[in-house]
C-alpha cells in the first residue's frame, strides 16, 4: 500500500463504537477499517483523464452534415441554426413545405436579418445576437 500517513478525523461515537466492534469481529484495526472504507468510497471516483471525458462525444456533431445558412458560419451565430434546426424538425415556418432551395437567414430569424439589397443577409440594425 506504501507509506502511511497520520491523520486525525473526527467521528461520531456510535460511530467509533461501531467501528471497534468491527474490528474486533475481524481482528482487524480500527485504522485498517477506516483506510478500507476510504478505499471502498474513492473506488471509481478518480476524475477522469480529461481524453476519456464524455463531452468530446459531441466533438463533430454538427460536422458538415447542414450547408451554411446564407454563408453565415455556425459560430458567428449559432441561435440562427438551432432555431432552422427546430422549425425543421417541426415543420414549420420556412420548413413548412418542400422548396428547391434552403432558406435564408431572413426567413428563419426575419427579428435578426432581413434580405440586403444583393440578395446577401443584412443583420438588422441594433442586434446583439
Amino acid at each position: 500500500m506504501g507509506v502511511k500517513r497520520r491523520t486525525q478525523v473526527m467521528l461520531e461515537e456510535e460511530q467509533v463504537r461501531r467501528l471497534r466492534t468491527v474490528a474486533e469481529a475481524e481482528d482487524k484495526s480500527v485504522s485498517r477499517l477506516v483506510r478500507e472504507a476510504v478505499d471502498c468510497l474513492l473506488e471509481g471516483r478518480e476524475p477522469l483523464p480529461a481524453t476519456e471525458d464524455p463531452i468530446w462525444d459531441i466533438v463533430g456533431l454538427g460536422g458538415d452534415r447542414q450547408p451554411l445558412i446564407d454563408g453565415i458560419p455556425v459560430s458567428e451565430d449559432p441561435n440562427l441554426y438551432y432555431l432552422a434546426d427546430l422549425m425543421e424538425r417541426k415543420g414549420v415556418g420556412p420548413y413548412a413545405e418542400e422548396r428547391e432551395e434552403p432558406p435564408h437567414a431572413w426567413e428563419i430569424a426575419p427579428q435578426r436579418y432581413r434580405r440586403g439589397r444583393g440578395g446577401e443577409p443584412a443583420r438588422v440594425a441594433g442586434d446583439n445576437g
